[in-house]
């Protein structure tokens, strides 16, 4: 049966609770990608394309940024954003727009983001559709900005404005509500690895939301962001096994994801705890304690 996915005691992709931690999630990943993430194949050859010592310079000035050493950045980047480097303009709105060695100010960050973003930097075109998007530091809220400066990089291939993309379509901010539109966004970020869009495929298919509901191809792309370490997946992922949707009904498994979650101590869900304690009553204490152990050997092995 198709319909849209409404909101109950669990984290959906479309309530408004999963909504505002999709933001979230996306505010922190446009900060490291603006300031700690390693070069995307199309940033790296850009950046290669630049006199040897601008290269060097910046490298400098991320690895400072990476390190907190914000005063070191500010004084790389300045001189470099002045001088119309775009990488050096997307940087320096970051820092404007965290406070990162500066007083936050949003229209500093709108105007260093804006610079970059008009010579065509992706990573600062999908920064400044989230600045309208949301109306971030006072920013004025403008869906259709949101979505012109979104597209521009999503067609880059850049796979966060891809999913803040389907996100608009999805919502029907600064467009028309168009699933189809939506799934296809969703599905191009997915692809690349971002770990937002793979949860919202998730709930797509298990919700039958524009496609077929299919708890395989669900849980399929819950586990892809699960493993990335996402809470709103891993809570997804042990929901499905909690209740044997798309997979063999598995408590221990179920389990070990809502233990993961709590864990992560993120927020994802406040309902993870109850939801944890209700399939524990159902569990053999041997059960619980295999849970666990699963839950901290995860934990090690992704938090060397």
């Amino acid at each position: 049966m198709n319909q849209d996915p409404t909101p109950r005691a669990r984290i959906s992709a479309w309530s408004h609770a999963a909504f505002v931690l999709t933001l979230a999630a996306s505010l922190l990943a446009a900060t490291a990608g603006a300031t700690s993430k390693p070069e995307t194949a199309t940033a790296s050859k850009e950046l290669a394309s630049r006199p040897s010592d601008t290269r060097a310079r910046l490298q400098k000035g991320a690895k400072a940024l990476r390190n907190g050493d914000y005063a070191t950045a500010l004084s790389i980047f300045t001189p470099l954003a002045e001088h119309g480097d775009a990488k050096a303009q997307n940087n320096l709105g970051s820092m404007y727009r965290f406070g990162h060695g500066v007083p936050q100010d949003g229209a500093k960050a709108l105007h260093w983001y804006r610079k970059a973003a008009v010579q065509g930097d992706a990573k600062a075109q999908n920064n400044l559709g989230l600045m309208y998007g949301y109306g971030l530091i006072g920013a004025p809220v403008d869906y259709a900005k949101a979505v012109h400066w979104y597209r521009k990089a999503a067609v880059q291939g850049d796979a966060k404005a891809q999913n803040n993309l389907g996100l608009m379509y999805g919502l029907g901010w600064g467009v028309p509500r168009d699933k189809a539109k939506a799934i296809h966004w969703y599905r191009k970020a997915a692809v690349q690895g971002d770990a937002d869009a793979q949860d919202a495929l998730g709930s797509v298919y298990e919700f039958g939301w524009g496609v077929p509901q299919d708890g395989a191809k669900a849980v399929h792309w819950y586990r892809k962001a699960a493993v990335q370490g996402d809470a709103k997946a891993q809570n997804n992922l042990g929901y499905m096994y909690a209740h044997g949707l798309g997979v063999p009904q598995d408590y221990v498994q179920g389990a070990k994801w809502f233990i993961l979650v709590q864990a992560a101590g993120t927020g994802e869900n406040e309902n993870t705890g109850e939801e944890l304690s209700t399939l524990e009553n159902k569990m053999a204490p041997a059960q619980i304690a295999q849970a666990q152990r699963l839950a901290r050997k995860w934990w090690a092995a992704h938090h060397k």
